[in-house]
C-alpha cells in the first residue's frame, strides 16, 4: 500500500477488540465468548475466596451484578448458536450454581 511518504507495510492482526467485542480474523465471535468466560471464571474465583458461605439470595445479587453482564454483553450480536460456544457459557453458569449448592450445605 502506498502512502504519502512511499510504500507502507500492512500488519496482520490475530484478533481485534472494538467496543468490547473481540473479533478473530475469520470473523468468528468464539474468541469473544472465550474471553468472557475467562473473566466470569475469574470473578467466580474471587467470590469463592471472599465468601466462605453465601446464601442463594446473596449469590443472586452477585450473579446479576457481576456474572450476567460478562456473559450477556453483546449477546444478540455474538450469539452464533454453535454448540461449542453454548457449552462454554453453560459451563460457567454450572460452576456458579455449584458454588451456591456447596456453600449452602
Amino acid at each position: 500500500m502506498h502512502g504519502e511518504k512511499g510504500p507502507e507495510d500492512i500488519t496482520r492482526l490475530d484478533a481485534k477488540e472494538d467496543l468490547g467485542i473481540w473479533l478473530s480474523p475469520n470473523l468468528s465471535f468464539s474468541l469473544h465468548l472465550e474471553k468472557s468466560a475467562q473473566k466470569a471464571f475469574a470473578v467466580l474465583r474471587m467470590v469463592r475466596r471472599t465468601f466462605s458461605r453465601i446464601t442463594r439470595t446473596d449469590f443472586q445479587i452477585l450473579y446479576g451484578a457481576y456474572f450476567r453482564p460478562l456473559l450477556e454483553y453483546a449477546n444478540p450480536v455474538v450469539h452464533s448458536g454453535r454448540t461449542k460456544d453454548v457449552i462454554l457459557i453453560e459451563r460457567v453458569r454450572r460452576a456458579a450454581r455449584k458454588t451456591v449448592a456447596v456453600s449452602s450445605l
